[in-house]
């Protein structure tokens, strides 16, 4: 049986601290170089090769992956806590970090491990920072307005989506952004906020001119057109249609 405490997501007032920050702070890079041997840029290469090809994996078989996604990543952590790199290799490397630590933090969720989920998704919120990758981050927070929505805390979801559109750039996560709020609008009794939210979302879904981030690659016209947003308790655990 699980501890409780493994069941509870952050409060309302941390997570919305969490958001405030990385809406207002600006990135800050990592030291460049520490003690230790150089990273091989070939070696950063390969890891991002893997890991991707873990993240593609089909949904049946990624509980087969965890182990490996865990020893990733702590991997990819000790390079940037010992290992000397160049700025772009430690860019490179907080990416890295910060997909896998989203990876990580869905599979904890999946488990309704929703601590250890919180705390993976805001580690990848802080590598995306460090990275200068805005819209990387706003994936991150964005897992956790799910979140907390999926634990029965609209209003708090609203605010946490509300900071990650201030920074996002891409249209299409913009437009994913603009249809989770709407959930959570929805959620939260406000059908007028709701609508308007909505078409905010299929603006910038029409407006989408470049290539989404990987987080949300997978969003298009046809998901946005099957969420029922005012069916209550219709929210999907998995990462897909408003849970990606």
């Amino acid at each position: 049986m699980l501890h409780r405490r493994t069941l509870l997501g952050f409060a309302p007032a941390a997570l919305a601290a969490i958001a405030q920050q990385w809406a207002t702070l600006d990135p800050v890079l990592a030291a460049s170089a520490t003690q230790g041997r150089s990273v091989a840029p070939e070696f950063i290469t390969w890891l991002e090769t893997s890991v991707q090809d873990l993240a593609s994996m089909a949904t049946a078989d990624r509980q087969h992956t965890a182990q490996l996604l865990d020893s990733y990543y702590d991997t990819v952590i000790g390079l940037l806590e010992n290992a000397r790199h160049d700025a772009a290799t430690d860019t490179r490397l907080h990416l890295l970090a910060s997909s896998l630590a989203q990876t990580i933090g869905w599979h904890r969720f999946d488990h309704e491990h929703h601590t250890a989920a919180g705390h993976y998704w805001n580690a990848a919120l802080h590598a995306a920072h460090q990275a200068g990758d805005t819209d990387r981050g706003a994936g991150a927070l964005a897992d956790l307005a799910y979140q907390s929505l999926w634990l029965g805390q609209a209003a708090p979801a609203i605010d946490v989506l509300d900071h990650a559109l201030n920074r996002t750039q891409n249209s299409t996560a913009r437009s994913l952004l603009h249809l989770r709020k709407a959930r959570a609008l929805a959620t939260n009794g406000e059908p007028r906020a709701c609508r308007r939210a909505l078409a905010a979302a299929e603006h910038a879904l029409d407006t989408a001119t470049t290539t989404p981030p990987v987080w949300c690659s997978w969003y298009n016209h046809a998901v946005m057109r099957s969420v029922n947003l005012f069916q209550r308790g219709s929210v999907s655990r998995r990462p897909y249609c408003l849970a990606a």
